[in-house]
């Protein structure tokens, strides 16, 4: 089995997390630990898309109503 990637987190994350609900934030950061941590490449029908260039992240990740976009550096 592959090594899991270590997530960074930017600091605009961090503090869009933060102003979130509670409830909401920890959605999100369990479904980015869920699905990130070991796969970040695979995409899939509804929640993780890959983004065509030009765009300013790599892969975006829907969590409901809301958008993560992220890079991944191999």
């Amino acid at each position: 089995m592959a090594s899991p990637f270590q997530i960074e987190y930017s600091p605009e994350a961090v503090a869009e997390i933060e102003a979130l609900r509670t409830f909401e934030a920890r959605k999100i950061i369990d479904t980015i630990e869920h699905h990130l941590r070991h796969g970040p490449k695979t995409e899939s029908r509804s929640r993780i898309k890959k983004m065509r260039a030009p765009f300013w992240s790599e892969f975006r990740l829907r969590v409901d109503d809301f958008r993560v976009y992220y890079d991944v550096d191999d």
